[in-house]
């Protein structure tokens, strides 16, 4: 099922069966007697592989369906940006209009506010949208809170470490506390080491606005490759990290130890 512009449900098959003259092609969708072309959207630090299951399953059916990749993620990775909604939007756009029928959109996570802005771009070419796990326009998608938080960790872990030992992360997890807005302003990371093994670290971190209220906080499990030194603070460093990013996005990034 998908929701069109007018906020109705329609329902749309698919066209598995030998072509017909003047008629829907196999691979193409079908909403009553319209072709449409279908445009899968993913989400944040995802690519377009992130449907090859679906494909796969659907097979014959969805052959000619698109899957993007977005600019900076999957295969367009070197992009150089800017990396905003805006600039993601436009470049759905530029499928829809190469579409020769109707598109109804498919998208994922933070790939549901592009889709929604795109068919608001395009209202009369875009059919229909399916939103699935959707992201309020508005809001800024957890995983950018929880990247924070993986960051904050990581860095606090490496400064406990010597010269020429890496770490890695093997598990964070995160709450999400309060609402992320493009308009919240100021917002900083702090991430603490909580155990020091010479194998496995474990930290936390707290995404904090100007006013200090908790935003989102987390952990993370980290593992130290090469020779760690016995446990303890070896580094240089206090097992302290804070950085700071402005708004909802990464225009300027201004980091500092404690």
């Amino acid at each position: 099922m998908v929701a069109d512009r007018h906020e109705q449900l329609v329902a749309f098959r698919f066209c598995d069966g030998p072509p017909r003259r003047n008629g829907p092609q196999r691979g193409n969708a079908v909403i009553g007697e319209q072709t449409v072309s279908v445009i899968l959207v993913h989400g944040f630090l995802d690519s377009g592989e992130i449907w090859s299951p679906v494909l796969k399953r659907l097979g014959n059916a969805a052959a000619a369906w698109l899957a993007l990749d977005l600019p900076g993620m999957g295969k367009l990775w070197r992009d150089k940006g800017p990396f905003t909604l805006d600039r993601y939007a436009e470049f759905v756009v530029e499928s829809v209009d190469a579409a020769s029928v109707p598109v109804v959109l498919i998208a994922h996570s933070m790939g549901t506010q592009i889709a929604e802005l795109a068919a608001l771009r395009q209202p009369k070419k875009v059919r229909g949208l399916a939103l699935l796990s959707p992201v309020p326009l508005g809001g800024v998608h957890g995983g950018w809170a929880l990247t924070l938080i993986d960051s904050a960790t990581g860095c606090a872990a490496h400064t406990l470490l010597p010269a020429g030992v890496g770490y890695a992360t093997v598990e964070t997890k995160a709450n999400f506390t309060h609402a992320i807005r493009h308009d919240t302003g100021r917002v900083r990371a702090e991430g603490r080491v909580v155990t020091r093994g010479r194998q496995i670290m474990t930290a936390e971190a707290s995404v904090l606005d100007a006013s200090g209220r908790i935003l989102a906080h987390g952990t993370s499990t980290l593992m130290v490759f090469g020779d760690g030194g016995s446990e303890g603070r070896i580094g240089g460093g206090d097992g302290l990290w804070r950085g700071e990013v402005v708004g909802g996005c990464s225009r300027r990034r201004r980091f500092r130890y404690r």
